[in-house]
């Protein structure tokens, strides 16, 4: 239904996540952190919006908290996504994430989210962590906080801080972002930062890697305004 739901444990998150991947949260719902959530006893996160279909298409606030200690470790995946969210469609604020380690070979990856659209805005955020690409798969995306942002989307006041390694490197279209993976299309990004360390130990010369984005698929018009 419809309203403001707050998120306070653990078990709300879960709940949130299992709504959102069967379908149940839309547009007209918000959700507000009241407390810090440490996610350590959940050894494999599952996205909240696993799916394209059933994407995160409220509204977080994360009310100034953090996400803590999450844990990602996907291998032979099957559903193209790896974070805290899957698909996110919709707006995030004042939310951080410290302490992830995200390993996974699907082909979106990112410690807040695998892939934001919907010209939607991602505010006053920070992630915190590592995040090991283990796979060979084509056409792969991986940045510090998002995978892939499609055109139109917003980051503003927001930064990582993280050590990204790509450690399998016989995959074509692969891109490496300290901020975003890859950008199709156009976006914003303002007053906003990557830091740490970007690793490519294979010496496959597909890869693209950039310090804030990886790449944009739009060789003609698409851009990053900053």
């Amino acid at each position: 239904a419809a309203g403001t739901y707050a998120i306070n444990s653990v078990d709300d998150l879960k709940r949130l996540r299992d709504l959102t991947n069967s379908g149940q949260i839309s547009s007209a719902n918000t959700f507000i952190m009241g407390a810090d959530i440490d996610l350590s006893g959940v050894e494999n996160w599952t996205p909240i919006g696993l799916t394209a279909n059933y994407a995160f298409k409220g509204n977080f606030n994360g009310n100034g908290y953090e996400i803590q200690n999450l844990n990602i470790n996907v291998i032979n995946g099957v559903h193209n996504v790896s974070g805290l969210f899957g698909y996110m469609y919709g707006d995030v604020k004042f939310l951080g994430i410290s302490g992830a380690n995200v390993r996974s070979d699907e082909r979106n990856i990112g410690i807040l989210a695998g892939v934001v659209d919907g010209s939607k805005t991602i505010n006053n955020c920070y992630v915190q962590g590592n995040i090991e690409q283990d796979g060979s798969k084509n056409d792969t995306f991986v940045g510090g906080m998002i995978g892939k942002m499609n055109s139109g989307c917003v980051i503003k006041y927001s930064h990582a801080d993280i050590t990204l390694r790509d450690t399998i490197g016989t995959s074509y279209g692969k891109s490496l972002g300290g901020l975003v993976g890859q950008v199709s299309g156009s976006i914003t990004i303002q007053n906003s930062y990557a830091k740490g360390v970007l690793e490519q130990t294979t010496g496959n010369g597909n890869v693209k890697m950039g310090g804030l984005v990886g790449s944009n698929t739009e060789a003609d018009g698409g851009c990053v305004s900053i």
